[in-house]
């Protein structure tokens, strides 16, 4: 379990995906010519316009997933994603649970900056 010491989350990745943002990390390929990544998404169960918006729970998805490096230069569809693992915890779970999918090195990033496409 994480403890304040060990967050792996810094303010400004946190605040991002407490806004809806995607965060992303880069892991080893186990596959010549391709790239692995881990991505983060924030989401609520009902949208913004609702009124009940504010108050509602975040939700996070991780998706991990290896993808043909010669893809992203485009935008691959998700049937082009190999290895592809999802998962939804809430966010007290949420560091934990990026721990266990991406280890406990991982240092998340914008995800365009990362360029990780879902």
């Amino acid at each position: 379990m994480t403890t304040a010491n060990t967050m792996i989350l810094d303010a400004d990745i946190r605040t991002r995906l407490f806004r809806g943002e995607r965060a992303a990390t880069e892991l080893e390929a186990h596959r010549p010519g391709h790239r692995r990544f881990v991505v983060v998404a924030g989401f609520k169960d009902r949208p913004r316009d609702d009124a009940a918006w504010p108050t509602m729970p975040w939700y996070f998805r991780l998706n991990r997933y290896e993808v043909k490096e010669a893809l992203l230069d485009e935008s691959p569809a998700m049937e082009f994603l190999e290895d592809f693992e999802s998962t939804v915890v809430g966010a007290s779970g949420l560091e934990d649970a990026i721990v266990e999918v991406a280890g406990e090195g991982a240092t998340l990033r914008p995800a365009n900056v990362v360029a990780a496409p879902y």
